[in-house]
């Protein structure tokens, strides 16, 4: 997610996460989904230009409502990420994403409701200055999955535990302080983080479809079948006639013997080759929007009458390739980020 020129996503396993039903909860807040699998390690991740700004940044991260620590950003071309929390001065603990613990324990269940930032990663956005080093200090022991009872448990939601721990290099940490005490925040950034089970069964992501290569292929080979069963002959017309009398037993010419297609195979090639088709017909309407926004609201005649022209080309025609353009930005390092583990 992105609010000016600064952006936040998360990783996990080396891959960026795709978001869905982005949404501004405020003038300060953006939340999304994001799918998850348990087990599976991650790290909040930042970027941005912030040479414009006043003052330098602090980036502060929350994991089901704990601090997860953060950095100071001091004003330029930055990137930064948070992937665990530290247990030593020189070892880290990775984020994992873990199933919940649940009981059906009555005791448990009182005054046990389910924690509202339980499921949710966010990172707050706020104007800072540095005050000076602080004492290292570790708050991994909050993060234990806890056990939850299975009437209090929500659907789809996970929690973040610790892996263990791995070497990595020590900082010193940084104490910094808000310019703005009474309302430090600039911009929140809020995931929340469900499996993909979860997110399809809601409509928040769409059931994953057969890629349309596969129903391509399918069809090919339905074709083939058609041909093969329609001319039982076919084998003795070419090199491979020991072929076709060894099967002359077991094969009979007559009509009646013959069996037909199955009617479930043809069903379903029915359905791919429409599934693909509407495929087709949706990339044809983003065309045409992209030419009515370009275009203008109110084309003349003339231009409607090219946007038709160009419509029905774009739909006959598969002798031009659709060349997809990317728009990777990349950002050199140039801001100073600095550890505010716990401060």
């Amino acid at each position: 997610m992105r609010q000016g020129m600064f952006q936040v996503f998360i990783k996990s396993e080396g891959r960026e996460l795709p978001e869905y039903h982005s949404e501004a909860v405020d003038n300060k807040t953006l939340a999304c989904y994001v799918a998850t699998e348990v087990d599976k390690t991650f790290e909040i991740c930042w970027r941005g230009d912030t040479r414009r700004d006043s003052h330098g940044t602090a980036v502060r991260c929350f994991v089901d409502g704990h601090y997860a620590g953060g950095a100071y950003c001091s004003r330029g071309i930055l990137s930064g990420k948070r992937w665990g929390i530290r247990e030593a001065e020189d070892r880290r603990r990775p984020f994992v994403f873990s199933a919940l613990v649940t009981t059906d324990d009555d005791a448990v269940a009182v005054g046990s409701q389910t924690d509202p930032n339980l499921g949710m990663i966010e990172v707050k956005l706020e104007y800072a200055v540095m005050e000076g080093k602080t004492a290292f200090s570790t708050n991994a022991d909050q993060f234990l999955p806890g056990k939850v009872h299975e009437r209090s448990k929500k659907m789809g939601v996970q929690c973040v535990s610790l892996g263990d721990g791995q070497n990595c290099t020590a900082m010193d940490q940084i104490r910094s302080r808000s310019l703005n005490p009474k309302d430090p925040v600039y911009a929140r950034f809020v995931f929340r983080y469900r499996s993909k089970d979860f997110l399809q069964a809601q409509g928040i992501i769409p059931v994953e479809e057969r890629p349309a290569n596969d129903a391509r292929e399918e069809a090919r080979a339905e074709r083939k079948r058609d041909a093969a069963q329609s001319r039982p002959d076919v084998a003795d017309a070419g090199p491979s006639r020991k072929r076709a009398r060894n099967t002359a037993a077991t094969t009979s010419s007559d009509p009646r013997d013959a069996v037909p297609v199955s009617t479930v195979e043809n069903d379903e090639v029915v359905k791919m080759l429409e599934e693909e088709l509407r495929m087709i017909q949706e990339r044809a309407q983003v065309i045409q929007g992209r030419i009515q926004a370009r275009k203008g609201s109110d084309p003349s005649p003339r231009i409607k009458h090219e946007q038709q022209h160009v419509r029905l080309e774009a739909a006959s025609s598969t002798r031009h390739k659709l060349k997809r353009e990317s728009s990777a930005i990349r950002l050199s390092t140039t801001g100073d980020v600095i550890d505010l583990t716990l401060d």
